[in-house]
């Protein structure tokens, strides 16, 4: 038997070094060749991601009104925050955004809200960040009738926030993204959304369920099924009737492996065949999310963004 007192520092260091090196490879290998492996890191990166806390910068900016209770507050999912500029005695534009999370997570506090929301507020419009309620408990079109149910709300308590839904524009990532474009081109309130804003949103449901190499576990648990294509067209913007829709903007990772860049480029293709103001921009060196390294840069996005919505709201 080894005696611990006969090991030095040295040895002990070295054996250490070369336990997390061997670690880190195994993980390198089987993050580039099993798919699955890929998903499951992901999924740990997006739930890091969803539980970020509100950057303080928000509330130097803006007055909110935190966890209200629209749809008669049945599920506690069913949550909204409202973000109104401070010192400002008129009624204001607004948008709603509809968070991310494959459906099954996420949270309206998160790092969307503390940048491209406080943004959003610095320029004068409220900014409304909803929870709604989640696969694989809920399935569709449960998470789009929250959706529906919200802007009910707001509409309601317009005056009472000081907000004008005249002036209205919906906005999400990922899944929020989708779930704002349904709101636009299927909601019965479509005609009051002036605008959106689609970061990364799938366009294709179906396209995600038969993803290649891996399907998208997400996608599933949001239709509750994994073979119903004409139940997955149904939730697809792309299938939509498109005709008369309001403007999009879409921002997109030309690198993403969980949505593939591909399907916002047939979004807005059939958008602008239907006569839809829509432009899709590609943003390089991103995948599913956007970093530092993103090409447009991130203030490039959050201006482009702005100069959107204020053009049509």
């Amino acid at each position: 038997m080894i005696k611990l007192k006969h090991i030095s520092r040295k040895q002990i260091s070295l054996a250490v070094a070369i336990v997390l090196g061997l670690f880190l490879l195994l993980t390198v290998l089987l993050y580039l060749f099993y798919p699955s492996f890929q998903e499951d890191v992901n999924d740990l990166y997006y739930s890091t991601y969803d539980n970020f806390v509100i950057d303080p910068s928000m509330a130097t900016v803006a007055d909110k009104k935190a966890n209200l209770s629209y749809c008669g507050g049945v599920n506690h999912m069913q949550k909204m925050d409202v973000y109104t500029p401070k010192n400002i005695d008129k009624v204001v534009p607004v948008v709603m955004y509809i968070h991310g999370g494959g459906w099954i997570g996420g949270d309206k506090s998160n790092p969307f809200v503390a940048d491209y929301g406080a943004e959003i507020v610095k320029h004068g419009m409220a900014f409304v960040s909803v929870n709604y309620r989640l696969a694989p408990q809920f399935t569709y079109p449960a998470q789009n009738e929250d959706i529906d149910c919200a802007i009910a709300y707001l509409n309601s308590k317009a005056a009472i926030l000081n907000i004008d839904m005249t002036k209205f524009a919906v906005m999400g990532d990922s899944a929020g993204g989708q779930l704002a474009s349904m709101a636009a081109l299927t909601s019965p309130y479509k005609k009051q959304i002036k605008a959106v804003v689609d970061f990364y949103g799938p366009a294709d449901i179906w396209a995600q369920v038969t993803r290649k190499p891996q399907p998208d576990k997400w996608a599933i648990n949001y239709l509750g099924s994994a073979t119903d294509e004409s139940l997955a067209r149904r939730a697809s913007p792309l299938f939509a009737n498109l005709r008369g829709a309001p403007p999009f903007l879409i921002f997109h990772g030309m690198n993403d492996r969980t949505v593939y860049y591909v399907q916002s480029v047939n979004f807005e293709a059939r958008l602008k065949a239907a006569g839809v103001d829509a432009m899709l921009v590609g943003v390089k060196d991103a995948g599913h999310y956007f970093t530092a390294k993103s090409q447009p840069n991130l203030n490039s996005i959050e201006a482009q963004m702005i100069a959107f919505l204020d053009k049509y709201l």
